[in-house]
């Protein structure tokens, strides 16, 4: 198995990428793609060295299975699993936003995508379609605080430079204009929650669709989002930092 060369943080990129998503409000999911490319650093590769280092981990790459045509090929047999179970909620969850695990797959290569061998590529798309898996099991909706909530989960876990930049600078900006409600705590919550529970990249989630969501989430240690819950979600976008506002307001 050959290594990948070592991946590095491009700030250039990274700086573009923010700058056009600034000028688009946030909207433009391309682009926030784009700056997690750029800022992934090596984080990427570690997780990966981690992956193989498990017993499970080591086991799928045996295997490869493909999470991404389990969830975005046959939909009728996600569909057709009994309420409550993983499986069908992640169904529930993508209809109920029109998402699809096609959509996830090209957004995720919106910043291009860096060397690496066949089996760290399989690794990297099944994380990509992990990411609304991870919202149903985190309990976080698609909403701008939800996402910002799972991106702090998703750092705890990952190390990943532009997932704490973003839930710095978004956290912050969000928290200024809705400053009323306790958006730091729901922030903090979802990375105490990332740092206590079961590390989601390693695990079996082909297995884990047919069973129920409740279970999962006790296996995973997953607690309910309680600061997130008393918030609610946020109905309204909040536009994204601009480069070189880490940590005030624009």
């Amino acid at each position: 198995m050959t290594a990948s060369p070592r991946n590095r943080i491009r700030v250039f990129d990274a700086l573009h990428a923010l700058r056009v998503l600034a000028r688009s409000g946030g909207t433009d999911y391309r682009q926030a793609a784009a700056f997690m490319s750029a800022t992934e650093g090596r984080s990427g590769q570690r997780a990966f060295a981690r992956f193989q280092a498990s017993a499970s981990g080591a086991d799928l790459l045996r295997r490869r299975p493909s999470l991404r045509a389990l969830l975005g090929g046959d939909r009728c047999a996600i569909a057709a699993l009994p309420p409550g179970i993983l499986g069908r909620a992640y169904h529930e969850f993508m209809s109920a936003h029109d998402f699809s695990t096609e959509a996830m797959a090209e957004l995720g290569q919106a910043g291009g995508e860096r060397p690496m061998a066949a089996e760290e590529k399989w690794f990297a798309e099944r994380m990509n379609t992990l990411h609304d898996v991870r919202h149903v099991v985190a309990g976080y909706g698609q909403e701008p605080l939800g996402e910002l909530c799972l991106l702090a989960f998703r750092y705890a876990q990952s190390r990943h430079p532009g997932m704490a930049f973003f839930a710095l600078t978004w956290g912050l900006r969000t928290a200024r204009v809705r400053h009323h409600e306790p958006i730091v705590s729901a922030v903090l919550e979802g990375y105490r929650r990332g740092r206590t529970a079961v590390w989601l990249d390693d695990l079996d989630w082909e297995q884990m669709m047919r069973q129920p969501l409740a279970a999962v989430r006790t296996r995973l240690r997953l607690t309910s989002p309680a600061a997130y819950d008393r918030i609610g979600g946020a109905p309204a976008p909040i536009e994204m930092p601009r480069a070189g506002q880490v940590g005030r307001a624009a």
